[in-house]
């Protein structure tokens, strides 16, 4: 993908707040939006498989390095005890 303006809609129209966004497989083409999006909400998250550190914010470098497996598992558990505030029209979203 090229082009990242389906990002800048669905953050305009869902009004999102935070966006963490792999940078791979395109590394280039998402620092260049990140940057270009002028947006404080973007993060870049640097996945790693060691299992053992926890989640390090770099907000100079707007920049999450986390574990892949603990940032599932972390998800996984705040969406089951209700933590996250997930949009009624979500399900349109990748048409559900």
């Amino acid at each position: 993908m090229a082009d990242y303006s389906d990002l800048d809609d669905l953050i305009e129209t869902y009004n999102v707040r935070s966006c963490l966004i792999s940078p791979q497989p395109e590394p280039h083409l998402v620092q260049k939006w990140a940057r270009s999006a002028g947006y404080q909400i973007v993060q870049l998250v640097i996945y790693t498989n060691d299992g053992l550190n926890e989640p390090k914010w770099d907000k100079e470098e707007s920049r999450v390095t986390v574990d892949r497996t603990v940032a599932l598992n972390s998800a996984y558990e705040e969406i089951r005890f209700g933590l996250w505030w997930i949009s009624p029209d979500a399900r349109e979203v990748d048409n559900g």
